[in-house]
């Protein structure tokens, strides 16, 4: 089972959501410095994610029946329930982070098994709507969370951060109908997984100015991934942006040239040689004048299936 999370990796960081890509995000002054998207729905009901879940009953059937049991207990089965998935800030610290999920039609049993947690209080926002807050182990920080019900969408949302303004404006938006966030962009059509950083100098690297690659992290200023499904093909497009035409033409000609060198590996073993023809699928797209590079790549799940059990 390591080597299949380690194989998904791997084809998840090379692969991708070829010419129909759209940009992963179009960012304004507003943006959050970074965001995660997951959509839980998509992913499960995919050919990637019906796959991983027959991996994990033929080889961790005990643990997928504790994720039976765990969605018994908490009345939601993210297999099934759970929507998309937002995970958006303006820092990298651990307390910068807000959430915002869809639950769907129901909330579950997790407001009873809030009254469980440390440090618990809570407080009505309105009669049907309560703004709990709690702290996590081992952690000072307070944690504020509420379920509001959009009265558009009929759906339950779980709202939470580790700053209580911050919370109850998103849950009083969630309310009144409003878009949760105006500056999140929703996923689009196929794609399960995207994540998006809206200035690369403020990660917190820990690496050497003069470590080989680093002046390449230092060229980027924006960094965009999108992971996508279909039928037949798992993909992912890498978008990037540099402060100049003349930094993401040398980004472009990087990344060709270490495609043509991988290229060039022997291929003596069946795993290299499947990597490999995935690798042939890679285009690198740069127009001459501007910032912006995307690559991108598509892998049959059949090659990665077939993949994966060779190097199982």
């Amino acid at each position: 089972m390591r080597n299949l999370f380690l194989t998904l990796a791997c084809v998840t960081c090379l692969a991708t959501l070829s010419v129909q890509a759209q940009s992963p995000h179009r960012s304004t002054e507003n943006s959050p410095l970074w965001e995660v998207h997951l959509d839980l729905q998509k992913a499960f009901s995919s050919p990637l994610g019906q796959w991983v879940l027959e991996k994990f009953a033929e080889e961790e059937p005990d643990k997928l029946e504790h994720i039976t049991k765990f969605a018994e207990a908490i009345g939601i089965d993210p297999r099934t329930d759970i929507g998309e998935i937002v995970l958006f800030g303006n820092g990298f610290d651990e307390t910068d982070a807000t959430v915002i999920v869809n639950l769907g039609q129901s909330t579950g049993n997790l407001e009873g098994w809030f009254l469980a947690a440390p440090g618990y209080r809570s407080e009505n926002i309105d009669d049907d709507t309560l703004l709990h807050s709690m702290t996590l182990e081992d952690q000072d920080a307070r944690i504020w969370l509420a379920l509001p019900k959009h009265p558009q969408q009929g759906n339950y949302f779980l709202i939470g951060s580790f700053d209580e303004e911050r919370t109850a404006k998103l849950v009083r938006q969630a309310l009144a109908g409003s878009y949760l966030s105006p500056v999140i962009v929703p996923l689009q059509d196929d794609t399960l997984f995207s994540f998006f950083v809206n200035d690369l100098s403020a990660v917190p690297f820990d690496i050497d100015s003069n470590d080989p690659g680093s002046a390449v992290v230092r060229t980027i200023e924006q960094l965009g991934l999108q992971v996508a499904s279909d039928d037949d093909h798992l993909s992912v497009t890498l978008d990037l942006s540099a402060s100049s035409a003349g930094k993401a033409r040398q980004i472009s000609q990087l990344l060709t040239g270490l495609k043509a060198m991988m290229q060039l590996a022997p291929l003596d073993e069946p795993e290299v040689q499947k990597l490999g023809t995935i690798l042939e699928s890679l285009v690198i797209k740069h127009t001459e004048g501007e910032s912006s590079v995307q690559a991108s790549l598509s892998a049959p799940y059949q090659l990665l299936e077939e993949l994966v059990s060779e190097i199982d």
